[in-house]
């Protein structure tokens, strides 16, 4: 696992809150919950809590919104995910 040092701030936390876009999970039935989970911790910051807590949310419900933001800033990170194989879309709140 790779591990950050504490002053460094990963690019994808300038997310713009002021925009009202949302990055909503969608659930596979190829990716394993530990694969989610990882991706989620390393991609949005998650903790291991949260991150779970949206992968079972997923499970359960098909889709779920895991951030909101700027759609720049979501984009980006729905880059990053589907780099892991993780499918989402964005869409307008």
């Amino acid at each position: 696992m790779n591990k950050k040092h504490p002053s460094q701030k990963p690019k994808h936390l300038t997310n713009d809150s002021s925009q009202n876009y949302q990055l909503i999970l969608l659930n596979d039935d190829v990716n394993s919950f530990d694969h989610v989970i990882q991706s989620l911790v390393s991609t949005c910051d998650f903790d291991y809590e949260r991150a779970e807590q949206c992968t079972l949310l997923t499970h359960l419900k098909g889709q779920y919104p895991i951030l909101s933001g700027s759609k720049d800033f979501l984009e980006e990170i729905q880059s990053e995910l589907f780099s892991k194989n993780i499918n989402s879309k964005i869409i307008a709140k």
